[in-house]
């Protein structure tokens, strides 16, 4: 994300990462990103108001499967 200039924040020591849309309407977001690249997460929405125009990754998952998700995104 460092190397296309999305702001985030987390990842680190975390299993969460906050990454900016870019757009207000997170679950717009979702779809969109769930449609294209079949990687699901949470809409900051749905964490309060704070939450617009963030984007809540989380990676419970394998190393490879991760992988597979960045190289996705």
């Amino acid at each position: 994300m460092k190397k296309k200039g999305v702001y985030f924040t987390g990842g680190e020591n975390s299993p969460y990462l906050w990454a900016e849309t870019g757009e207000k309407d997170g679950w717009a977001f979702f779809e969109n990103l769930l449609k294209k690249t079949e990687i699901a997460g949470t809409p900051g929405e749905g964490f309060g108001e704070e939450g617009r125009g963030f984007f809540r990754f989380s990676c419970f998952c394998s190393r490879e499967t991760a992988l597979t998700a960045a190289e996705r995104l």
